[in-house]
């Protein structure tokens, strides 16, 4: 029996675990928020001012070019024995556009990387995205899912996405990318949207695992650093929602829930994932 190693890499954080496949290979996975990926250029829908030349932040050409010189090394860093990371989930990008003037630095252009984005309805115009390697992650398909608020209809924030596809011809994997609401405006008023987006990505599983019971999902979840990841809304993700999982007929041991956490640019980031073996 030969095994494929998956490694979930997120921010400065590794974890290993492995699938069945045909052939021994190993992939690395991962999600890095690369904090406010803004261009130059005025958005006629987003508030962006403050990533402007003229902006509080004083975005020119130069330091737009600079970061993205400088998030593509390290990128290129992810995973570098194994060939460099596959699939790499992001968050905190203003669009299409910036992701692809990353791919096309030269530290990533060996690695041949194409883009998945959805433009989301978030005030700031910031979305979660996904990078992968086209020679080794044959792309399927890119589904948005909005996080709608009954009680607020005016509330807008990141939409989660769902991207499907096959890993060297043999694993299809379905990942998952959310950022969810920080805590700005205080406890009472942000936690419930926080319990919303965990109840979001939840209903993505469980529909996902109604169709295909052994499907091999990967959730790259982003929350705040002043959340911690076993309060109310992680945990209703987290465990919650695993007897729902196990349910499906799936042996115990052979699904791998991976957590962890670290402190990155004011981000936690925990990743869980779920794989059956056979």
């Amino acid at each position: 029996m030969y095994y494929k190693k998956i490694t979930c890499f997120f921010a400065l954080f590794l974890l290993f675990l492995c699938f069945t496949t045909q052939a021994q290979k190993t992939a690395v996975v991962g999600f890095y928020n690369v904090e406010n990926l803004y261009d130059t250029v005025k958005d006629s829908i987003a508030d962006d001012s403050e990533f402007l030349p003229t902006g509080a932040y004083q975005w020119t050409m130069e330091r737009y070019l600079d970061k993205l010189k400088k998030l593509s090394f390290a990128i290129s860093q992810i995973g570098k024995e194994q060939g460099g990371v596959v699939v790499l989930g992001v968050c905190e990008v203003e669009n299409e556009g910036v992701l692809n003037d990353l791919v096309a630095q030269a530290a990533l252009k060996p690695l041949k990387y194409k883009v998945a984005h959805h433009n989301s309805p978030d005030a700031r115009g910031v979305d979660v995205a996904f990078i992968y390697q086209s020679e080794r992650f044959e792309f399927i398909s890119l589904q948005d899912f909005e996080l709608k608020i009954p009680e607020n209809p005016r509330f807008r924030t990141r939409d989660q996405l769902l991207m499907v596809g096959v890993l060297d011809n043999t694993d299809t994997l379905y990942l998952i990318a959310n950022h969810w609401p920080s805590k700005r405006g205080g406890e009472a008023r942000s936690n419930p949207l926080r319990m919303a987006a965990a109840k979001l990505t939840r209903s993505i599983v469980d529909s996902l695992l109604n169709v295909h019971p052994h499907a091999k999902i990967i959730i790259k979840l982003v929350v705040h650093s002043n959340i911690s990841p076993s309060n109310n809304n992680t945990n209703h993700l987290a465990t919650r929602s695993l007897p729902t999982i196990r349910s499906t007929n799936i042996p115990h041991n052979s699904m791998h829930n991976l957590a962890g956490r670290i402190n990155h640019g004011g981000d936690i980031h925990v990743t869980r994932y779920v794989s059956s073996v056979g």
